[in-house]
């Protein structure tokens, strides 16, 4: 298949690093730029992008632990400033049968470093899931932020054509890495990010659209 050069090299140069903002960068780890072709051939064919799906996910779960933070820091405000227990939104569900706020969290940031420790092809370490204040939160999804940044560089050196296992439930799914991310890993990400919102919303914290959205103009990954 022939494959045009021009509108690709376009894409290609509009692609900043989401860590200090560099224009078409050179990302750590790499040896050198996206080849446009190669992006173009992969966006008409559905075939693997070369690496820019892990930079993708990188910066979208950034982003998301900082729109998460920040939610969670209204709603500390909120339980404070009406004399509330905090335990009372942390425990709080949307219904019976749904995980609270804390375990909402917890899944959230849980699904951002595996997915990054799947891609850079090592084992994330384990959490006691034992945060039972808003701080405790906090320092949760700093340290997993820290994680991803620290192994962002190798998530970049490994194939995108790998196939990545996980469990779900009590089956094992197979999925090559940009499926991976593209059907469990970001929607399941969004998933809990979205209920947490929702269940401090339902409960009366002061949010809207643009707390879930964050700064539209905040540099990529934050």
């Amino acid at each position: 298949m022939s494959v045009s050069r021009g509108p690709s090299k376009a894409i290609a140069d509009t692609l900043i690093c989401p860590y200090c903002g560099t224009r078409n960068a050179v990302y750590p780890g790499k040896t050198d730029r996206i080849d446009p072709g190669r992006l173009e051939e992969a966006l008409i064919t559905g075939g693997p992008m070369p690496n820019l799906i892990s930079e993708f996910s990188i910066s979208v779960f950034l982003r998301g632990h900082a729109i998460l933070s920040e939610v969670l820091r209204k709603g500390e405000a909120h339980a404070l400033e009406r004399n509330i227990a905090p335990s009372v939104l942390l425990t709080a569900r949307l219904f019976p049968d749904m995980l609270p706020l804390t375990r909402q969290v917890q899944l959230a940031v849980d699904t951002a470093k595996r997915t990054v420790a799947r891609l850079a092809a090592i084992e994330p370490s384990s959490s006691d899931n034992n945060e039972t204040t808003f701080g405790e939160l906090q320092s949760r999804i700093n340290n997993t932020s820290e994680f991803i940044k620290a192994h962002a560089a190798d998530t970049l050196t490994k194939s995108a054509e790998r196939i990545i296992e996980f469990k779900m439930g009590q089956n094992t799914a197979s999925l090559p890495i940009s499926l991976y991310i593209e059907r469990f890993a970001l929607p399941n990400f969004y998933f809990h990010l979205t209920t947490a919102y929702n269940i401090m919303r339902h409960n009366g914290v002061v949010l809207g659209k643009m707390d879930y959205l964050g700064d539209l103009a905040s540099p990529l990954g934050t």
